[in-house]
């Protein structure tokens, strides 16, 4: 049989673990051991997330919500990127001839966007 690997945390000395239903009524053994916290759980509101699991009024389903943002065109990088490059030329045009109000890449950013624009 394969061993059947269960990390939960005790809430009390009763332990419900859907996990060994198939081997209700059979002889198994069982070693318990206390886990140290990793450091992912320690980031984790377990308070917050038992919340959430226990909560029945979100009406729209999470997989429902991934196939919403799927049908969005676009890339969010591209979009971010859209905007950068407007604020850039926006600076460009409005003749600002401070230096340290670019940086390089915004100035070759800055150029290949205006050398688009005047393409398109």
């Amino acid at each position: 049989m394969t061993p059947i690997r269960i990390t939960t945390r005790l809430e009390s000395d009763t332990l419900v673990l859907p996990e060994l239903r198939d081997l209700v009524g059979k002889m198994v053994e069982i070693r318990i051991t206390e886990a140290a916290e990793s450091a992912l759980n320690r980031l984790i509101d377990s308070d917050y997330e038992a919340d959430c699991a226990a909560d029945p009024s979100p009406e729209v389903s999470l997989a429902e919500v991934r196939a919403g943002l799927a049908s969005i065109a676009g890339t969010m990088t591209a979009d971010f990127a859209a905007e950068r490059n407007e604020r850039l030329l926006q600076r460009l045009r409005s003749g600002t001839n401070d230096r340290s109000a670019f940086t390089g890449s915004e100035c070759m950013q800055a150029v290949e966007a205006v050398t688009k624009n005047q393409s398109d």
